[in-house]
């Protein structure tokens, strides 16, 4: 299929995707199930017309990006993580009322806030994500414009260290669990503290626009751009609103409909969410939010490289020997033996060749099933557990 016919095809099918159409390929013959009222006779004419095309992209079911930028800042759905996102941040659900979101501090021995303040507009202006906004009824939108964004500095040279360690303080209580208004820009907050010692960026972001290797990314542009002001990084052509519109040009494609067949297969013996205790009362108190501590443990790198060695010697990757382990940690604690993770994907489909590029939550879920009360050894458990992350 030429590149204009293959283009032609993934429009259509975005369109009639947008308004509930399932469109799929049998036996080389067109099929949709639709909404009653939906699937009018201009649009049965359109089907007929393109029918061959039609037929043939959805055989292939490669999905290609069809740059949008006339309808960039037009409403576009989120993925089912951003609307899981969406629904955590309300108190609805017990341990809700927070939002998936990232805070970090990186030191340097100075920072030129000017220098730091242009550099974080170049790329406010490079990635649509950085100027979303979120809907209530659950759709995300691009906006056209911003305004310049400030960074806030507070400059401390000069004053008493405590002085210093209580205003870092307070700024890492006001942003570490931050939760931003949603239909609200900007879904991120730059401050800067600057002392005798050194300058200190905090960076809040809300991981409904970025997740954490589009943070990595912007990192590393931002670094970019501040040590060489002049630099023009290369255009990125697509935007995240183009990604998941294609991507969701893949459902009723021989893929999807195999892995649906899988998923619904194994749904009735899939088990709950693992019950851990809690200290304390068994939910949070309707004044109080929850608050998360991360716990951190380190390996040197000898043994991280004796981790490695042994899990290979066993057939496993290193993933599939951690995400066994923390099963099994999970599993010491859980009332019952048999239960279900969500492990956490961060997949970025290969549908162009700037998907890299690109700044967006392309974050995805997979359960994995643990059965912790048969008779099986932790080295079959992680064997298992690679063998899922490899499928």
């Amino acid at each position: 299929m030429s590149s204009s016919l293959q283009q032609d095809a993934v429009t259509l099918v975005r369109e009639i995707s947008e308004l509930g159409v399932r469109l799929w390929e049998d036996g080389g013959q067109l099929r949709f199930r639709a909404p009653r009222g939906v699937v009018t006779e201009e649009l049965r004419a359109r089907l007929r017309e393109h029918r061959t095309v039609l037929v043939e992209h959805l055989r292939d079911d490669r999905p290609v990006i069809v740059p949008d930028p006339d309808a960039a800042s037009e409403p576009f759905p989120l993925t089912d993580v951003q609307s899981a996102y969406l629904l955590g941040r309300r108190d609805a659900f017990g341990y809700g009322g927070v939002a998936c979101h990232a805070y970090l501090e990186a030191a340097f021995a100075d920072l030129d806030p000017q220098r730091l303040q242009d550099a974080w507009r170049a790329l406010v202006a490079r990635h649509g994500m950085l100027r979303a906004v979120v809907h209530p009824d659950g759709h995300q939108q691009v906006l056209p414009e911003v305004p310049d964004y400030d960074i806030a500095v507070a400059d401390l040279r000069g004053a008493d260290p405590d002085a210093v360690t209580d205003a870092v303080e307070r700024t890492r209580a006001e942003l570490d669990h931050r939760v931003h208004p949603t239909d609200r820009w900007p879904l991120f907050d730059l401050r800067v503290t600057r002392s005798d010692e050194q300058a200190l960026l905090h960076l809040s972001i809300d991981l409904l626009i970025a997740d954490y290797a589009s943070v990595q990314l912007l990192l590393a542009e931002l670094d970019q751009l501040y040590r060489d002001p002049g630099r023009a990084l290369p255009p990125v052509e697509i935007g995240f609103r183009d990604y998941v519109l294609a991507a969701r040009g893949q459902v009723g494609g021989p893929v999807h409909e195999r892995d649906r067949a899988y998923w619904t297969a194994r749904i009735d013996e899939l088990q709950s969410a693992p019950e851990l205790p809690v200290l304390g009362s068994d939910e949070p108190s309707a004044d109080s939010a929850p608050r998360f501590r991360r716990w951190r443990a380190a390996l040197t790198p000898a043994e991280w490289a004796g981790l490695r060695e042994r899990a290979a010697e066993q057939g496993i990757s290193p993933t599939g020997a951690l995400a066994a382990a923390y099963a099994e940690v999970v599993g010491r604690w859980s009332r019952n033996p048999r239960f279900t993770l969500n492990l956490t994907l961060l997949g970025r489909a290969p549908l162009h060749p700037q998907v890299g590029a690109l700044v967006g939550d392309f974050t995805s879920v997979t359960l994995l099933a643990v059965d912790q009360d048969r008779d099986t050894t932790f080295r079959e458990r992680a064997g298992a557990v690679a063998a899922l992350l490899c499928a």
